[in-house]
């Protein structure tokens, strides 16, 4: 699966601010594929171990600002895995 659209932005935090566990996975392991990829290209010193934990750990921190509402589809202006892409950048970067 790819980035996803723009347009399923909302479905996408929805999810993850009721927490639906069918979605949040489906999501989950919907973005992480192409993430990881971008994250080893665009950083090729990381180990590749560490593409996983870093992955885990922005999702999660998107997962949180959905939560407490920092996110919504009203503030998100791209797609969701384009998002979750930089968080993993912001990550990555300090290694």
């Amino acid at each position: 699966m790819s980035r996803y659209s723009i347009e399923e932005n909302a479905v996408i935090l929805k999810a993850l601010s009721t927490n639906d566990e069918r979605l949040i996975g489906k999501y989950y392991y919907g973005l992480k594929r192409e993430f990881e990829k971008n994250i080893a290209r665009g950083f090729n010193i990381i180990p590749t171990r560490y593409l996983e934990d870093i992955y885990h750990d922005a999702f999660s921190e998107l997962w949180e600002q959905s939560i407490q509402g920092k996110l919504t589809d009203a503030t998100l202006t791209v797609p969701v895995g384009a998002y979750l892409q930089g968080i993993g950048v912001n990550m990555a970067h300090p290694i």
